[in-house]
């Protein structure tokens, strides 16, 4: 299916772009800008007890997140790729399977043994 502007994304949808194209995703207050060649998948955007629960599962290809965190609330961001998952607070990164970028903030990283098989 192809996306339109304004389009509802909901836990397990899965975002690919083809070249020269990107998209870009309003998920909360925050902003995620997947780049081309990307595959991401929306594992969990719920809000519960004052606390703001995002996850996307980034397979290949790059993201640009934008966290913000709102007035109030508690924001868990959370990006996960086959070998590290960051968590996003209040801060911009890029973030690829193998590669995070702190453009701005704080992020916190767990890389794992990339020698391992991918399941």
């Amino acid at each position: 299916m192809t996306a339109t502007a304004g389009m509802a994304v909901s836990k397990g949808t899965v975002i690919s772009t083809g070249f020269k194209a990107e998209a870009t995703l309003s998920l909360g207050d925050s902003l995620v800008v997947v780049s081309q060649l990307t595959r991401m998948r929306l594992d969990e955007l719920i809000e519960k007890e004052g606390t703001v629960n995002t996850e996307l599962y980034l397979d290949v290809g790059k993201v640009t997140a934008e966290v913000k965190t709102t007035a109030g609330k508690k924001n868990d961001f959370r990006l996960r790729s086959p070998v590290s998952t960051a968590a996003v607070r209040g801060t911009v990164i890029e973030f690829s399977p193998d590669t995070v970028t702190l453009v701005e903030g704080v992020c916190d990283l767990v890389q794992f043994n990339t020698n391992k098989k991918r399941q």
